[in-house]
């Protein structure tokens, strides 16, 4: 395969970070762009390209032979049927996260892409980040660990629709929103790439009755706590839509405390000593920085699309990130049983 040629579905901020990324990553390119209003799409593709395309009958997106792979951000609660729509058309995808609304939701689209032979990806942008090399491997430096805080927390900008009790796709539970699906789902993927799978776990959350698309009212989470547990080491992951982490993140061992700005986009991390010395902690390569300098935090989604195209070419495999990305449902799944969060069935 020479180009890799990109169709995308949803026409949101996310989707114009992706194609600013995808225009930073060699062997790729936008051809057009889905959305269930026409206007709108062909408002998007023209924005980008004015000779993209644009549809808005996704059964005539994954039927053209314009389209070898799908990006989807759309709402969470449609990625795996659209995800499984492309796939059934021989279209590779990269899922926006979270991949899906369970874990067995993700097995199916994974099982999928297996049989048909393409790739499918989460959109998980932290774990093609070379930063997290550099964190992982620091840990062995203050081992054996004890403590952890891990901590996505912003509020966001539809949050003014809750307080005004107004719907919003990114927190209606029919659309599988909240703040563990949108935000947690980061903070549960770095623990498991830092900690690996724990033990067992405890959760409370922070919910609150919201309209939904349908009219009815039901609860949503718009902030929550976990505590994942290991052999000896407690790790505590904090994801808020309502609130806003100001103090970073930090793993104590008794051999020393890691500390990292931001578990979005680690810009400084550093080693405290016991004796009270510290050890800045390079992150990345002065060439892999460059691509962050006009994306800003958003910057890693060129490492994620990357990584994504070299999957199609046949270049690497993407294995790993499918375990990780069943193995964080999993744990997310849990989480929501243990909180009283069930999603309904749309």
């Amino acid at each position: 395969m020479g180009i890799v040629r990109f169709a995308t579905i949803g026409t949101s901020i996310i989707t114009t970070s992706f194609l600013t990324a995808l225009e930073r990553v060699d062997g790729a390119e936008f051809v057009g762009a889905y959305s269930r209003n026409l206007e709108n799409a062909r408002e998007f593709s023209r924005n980008v390209n004015p000779e993209a395309r644009a549809w808005d009958d996704l059964d005539a997106l994954v039927a053209s032979s314009e389209v070898d792979a799908v990006y989807i951000a759309s709402p969470n609660a449609l990625h795996p049927e659209q995800a499984l729509r492309c796939i059934e058309a021989g279209k590779h995808v990269l899922v926006e996260k979270p991949f899906a609304r369970s874990a067995r939701e993700a097995e199916a689209v994974f099982r999928a892409a297996r049989d048909r032979g393409v790739v499918a990806m989460e959109a998980m942008r932290l774990a093609h980040d070379p930063a997290y090399d550099s964190l992982t491997a620091a840990l062995g430096r203050i081992s054996p660990l004890r403590l952890s805080r891990l901590s996505f927390c912003t509020q966001s900008s539809r949050y003014d629709l809750v307080r005004q009790g107004r719907p919003s796709n990114i927190f209606d539970p029919e659309f599988a929103g909240g703040a563990l699906m949108d935000l947690g789902v980061y903070v549960v993927n770095v623990a498991l790439a830092l900690f690996g799978e724990p033990g067992s776990l405890c959760a409370k959350a922070v919910l609150r009755e919201v309209p939904c698309a349908s009219g009815a009212r039901r609860p949503i989470d718009i902030a929550g706590v976990a505590v994942l547990h290991y052999d000896g080491h407690e790790a505590s992951l904090e994801y808020s839509k309502s609130s806003v982490n100001r103090l970073g993140c930090q793993v104590q061992g008794e051999g020393g405390t890691l500390l990292f700005d931001s578990l979005g986009y680690p810009r400084d991390a550093r080693i405290l000593w016991p004796d009270g010395s510290q050890e800045v902690l390079a992150l990345r390569s002065e060439e892999d920085a460059r691509a962050f300098e006009t994306l800003g935090d958003l910057g890693n989604m060129v490492f994620e699309t990357r990584d994504f195209v070299a999957a199609v070419v046949g270049k690497r495999s993407v294995g790993r990130e499918a375990e990780r990305t069943v193995a964080a449902l999993r744990v997310m799944d849990d989480i929501r049983h243990r909180i009283g969060l069930e999603f309904p069935l749309r």
